[in-house]
């Protein structure tokens, strides 16, 4: 970040109940307005984050253009953390669910949930309806085992139509290597290409 910025965080109460607000600001523009709360364990956050003001041009600008609504509620002991995170945009909206171990580095039935309501925010040249995405985590933080599924009843490439569209894959995760990600899709048709092309993409599966 390139431009002066303020941070102020305030609060009060014990280590058992703390109740407290984060806020940040730069060139008078608001980057981050949060209600915090920690009680026995337990530690909640909610407001707004404007990371757009402060990013480069490009993707994760796009997705959180307008601000980032953010619900927090989690544990934290013995270096494990397990609860909800939640953050959505005029873009997309992301939840993400289960356990982080910090002390075994490892992941233990994390799920990660989105939608996406502006597949333009991603791509500048796809357009879609309903696309949504789907990740489980296993396993340590370094190599874990994965499972994905992305589904759109619509999707728009150009003049490529797909429609009905299912991808997944399984597979295991190894970070500092080159490695392809198995992936079965399913595209009940493609359309756009002309009523000849069109009769000969019907039930389309790839498999990778």
């Amino acid at each position: 970040i390139k431009k002066p910025m303020g941070v102020a965080l305030k609060g009060n109460g014990t280590w058992a109940k703390w109740t407290g607000a984060l806020s940040a600001k730069t060139d008078k523009q608001e980057l981050a307005s949060l209600f915090l709360t920690a009680t026995d364990g337990r530690y909640t956050a909610k407001g707004k984050i404007r990371p757009e003001y402060v990013v480069a041009p490009g993707m994760i600008q796009r997705i959180t253009r307008g601000g980032v609504d953010v619900d927090i509620n989690s544990t934290y002991k013995d270096n494990v953390i397990d609860g909800r995170f939640a953050f959505k945009s005029a873009a997309l909206s992301a939840t993400a669910t289960g356990v982080a171990s910090l002390k075994d580095r490892r992941f233990v039935g994390m799920n990660i949930d989105s939608r996406v309501a502006q597949p333009q925010a991603l791509m500048t040249s796809m357009k879609g309806r309903d696309l949504r995405a789907t990740l489980r985590l296993d396993g340590p933080f370094m190599a874990p085992r994965y499972s994905y599924r992305i589904t759109s009843p619509r999707m728009e490439f150009g003049r490529n139509i797909l429609n009905g569209v299912d991808v997944r894959g399984t597979g295991n995760w190894s970070a500092g290597t080159v490695q392809s990600i198995p992936m079965r899709a399913r595209v009940a048709s493609i359309t756009g290409n002309g009523e000849m092309a069109d009769a000969l993409t019907r039930d389309v599966t790839v498999d990778g």
